[in-house]
């Protein structure tokens, strides 16, 4: 453009020149109608999302273009190497919800698929796998076209390009080469990931969405198979391989094995507790052994997004399949999941519970893998149970810890189960110490909300009480401390009132939950209204007259309260709201009744 643009300026000196650079530009501009660039609505790239995006992390205008321009340029990368605008869906990055969870539409829309090489399994660097796209975001395809490979063998039963990613429609009445029956998916269609070729390919599948009310709990199912390398083959332990009984996981120093796994990722980083992850070894899961492979036939579980974000983050779900690392056996997966709002807890068949009773224990979410524990009062593991629902007989009083979740060493090898406690009294003596001691449970690994008033006897004004918090401990079934939290007054005092507020989250650990109210000056202090509940739930109470009955205040969910007042008949005469500048008349109502006269 400047050799243009200087040719321009002299064109009387040098008319020679300049006819011959007219020419060029017009054959530029010709060439350029020819191959013009796609549009921001043929690329499926929204322009104004990527601004927002990049507008909370960046204050500088120019940085955030740059940011959008260079985004802009891996659509347009993307766009080029598939060569059809028709195949191009929207990005996973810009779901607002779950979108195609359950492959219903019969295609990849909304869901991004990895394919990458399988090297192994140590207890040093965990699961080694080298993506294709870690130098080409092109590699990641998050659209309708189809990948393959070429690779497989005539052995493997699969045709000569055996799809590494496919839709596969239910089938009732059928099953697929290894035995899996297709009539079992529960939506019309799953997905296939990976096939029965001989290699050391890894197979992902992912989509990420902004976590909110109406789909806070993901679901998925999945089958498995695996081929069968042999119980002790291409795995390391540091004891000598048990070929008769099952091994523990927390042995294993290395494998080969083919693998599956689930998982959430936040800000780029895997929840390990969210993990499911089983490789093929019949001494480690549980399988059906056919004709030379490992089956797992079709199971479920539930994930409340809740327990690892918040409402209005953004998590990823990711499925992945593995062949064996050494290339010689194949691993495939079907997967199907759906978003929903349904429960995950895990509960009790009753809350009242006597010496010698029989309790039913239930969970939502079920692996054939996990199992119930039964603690003491000590915390020592005293039973497991694999069955869901799970029965168990308490033969003594005491505070009993109840999880269900990973074997103890885990398929992560961490501790991330849910827990329940159980109460369990001898309902043939009273209890003169109260009525039910551990009416109120937190679950631990939860956050929650705490709210309440304080109010310091002080005879000079202050802007703010300085003495006075309230005081959260926890401790393990031993009674041994693990950490405590403070939370002090803030705000406005209001009528000689100030309000505390703050969350906090019980430690996955904690068995004992204690909430102390502390006073450190040398004034009286007085609380009230101390109300603890889920962080993503609210609360409302209400006070009542202990003698005529009547409705005296009711506290809204920030524990603001409203006042009522009456008169000696009964009627109400004033409502009194508080506020964060004070207490504050909204309603005011003076009745009378008419005198009559005798004449």
């Amino acid at each position: 453009m400047i050799k243009i643009g200087s040719a321009y300026k002299s064109r009387v000196q040098n008319m020679k020149t300049t006819n011959v650079l007219l020419i060029l530009v017009i054959g530029i501009v010709q060439i350029s109608f020819g191959q013009q660039a796609p549009t921001d609505s043929e690329l499926n790239f929204d322009s104004a999302y990527y601004t927002a995006l990049y507008s909370q992390e960046n204050s500088n205008s120019s940085d955030v273009q740059a940011l959008v321009a260079k985004m802009r340029s891996y659509y347009i990368k993307r766009y080029n190497s598939i060569g059809n605008e028709n195949n191009l869906l929207i990005p996973t990055n810009l779901q607002p919800s779950c979108t195609n969870m359950g492959f219903e539409d019969n295609n990849f829309n909304g869901w991004c698929r990895r394919t990458g090489v399988y090297k192994g399994y140590t207890i040093e660097n965990g699961y080694d796998v080298i993506y294709d796209d870690i130098d080409d975001i092109s590699l990641v395809i998050c659209d309708n076209s189809i990948m393959e490979d070429l690779d497989c063998g005539d052995d493997s039963g699969e045709p000569l390009s055996a799809l590494e990613f496919e839709i596969q429609e239910r089938q009732i009445g059928q099953t697929d080469l290894y035995g899996i029956d297709l009539g079992n998916i529960e939506g019309n269609y799953a997905v296939k990931l990976g096939n029965s070729c001989l290699d050391y390919n890894v197979n992902r599948i992912e989509q990420s969405f902004i976590v909110d009310n109406s789909n806070s709990v993901f679901e998925y199912r999945f089958a498995l198979v695996f081929q069968d390398i042999g119980v002790c083959d291409h795995i390391v332990y540091d004891i000598d391989c048990n070929t008769n009984n099952l091994n523990n996981l927390g042995d294993i120093q290395s494998h080969h094995k083919p693998y599956f796994t689930v998982f959430l990722e936040f800000q780029g980083q895997k929840i390990e507790c969210s993990e499911y992850l089983i490789f093929g070894d019949e001494n480690t899961f549980e399988f059906d052994s056919v004709g030379g492979v490992l089956k797992k036939d079709w199971s479920k579980s539930i994930i409340n997004l809740l327990d690892f974000v918040n409402l209005g983050d953004e998590v990823k779900i990711v499925a992945e399949v593995a062949d064996c690392g050494y290339g010689g056996h194949f691993g495939y997966a079907y997967f199907e999941a759906s978003c929903s709002t349904n429960t995950t807890d895990i509960s009790a068949s009753s809350n009242n519970i006597c010496v010698n009773d029989t309790v039913t224990f239930v969970s939502d979410t079920h692996y054939t893998d996990y199992l119930w524990s039964f603690y003491d009062n000590n915390g020592v593991l005293i039973n497991t149970n694999t069955n869901n629902p799970a029965q168990f007989q308490y033969t003594q009083t005491g505070y009993y810890k109840v999880t269900y979740g990973p074997p103890s060493t885990g398929t992560t090898g961490l501790n991330c189960s849910q827990s329940l406690y159980i109460d369990v009294e001898d309902c043939g003596q009273t209890n003169e110490t109260c009525e039910d001691c551990y009416s109120f449970r937190p679950l631990s690994n939860k956050k929650y909300w705490l709210s309440a008033w304080v109010k310091e006897e002080k005879l000079e004004q202050v802007l703010s009480y300085n003495n006075s918090f309230v005081q959260v401990t926890y401790s393990t079934g031993s009674n041994t401390f693990i950490g405590s939290e403070n939370f002090y007054p803030s705000g406005e005092i209001i009528e000689g009132w100030q309000r505390i507020v703050g969350s906090f989250k019980i430690p996955p650990h904690a068995v004992y939950f204690n909430l102390n109210l502390i006073n450190d000056g040398g004034y009286p202090a007085y609380f009230d209204d101390v109300r603890v509940h889920p962080f993503n739930g609210n609360m409302k109470s209400f006070v009542y007259d202990n003698e005529n009955y009547r409705l005296m205040a009711e506290l809204d969910e920030n524990n603001f309260a409203t006042f009522y007042e009456y008169d000696n008949e009964g009627g109400l005469v004033r409502v009194k709201k508080e506020t964060e500048k004070g207490v504050m008349t909204i309603q005011e109502t003076r009745s009378s009744t008419k005198k009559i006269e005798n004449d």
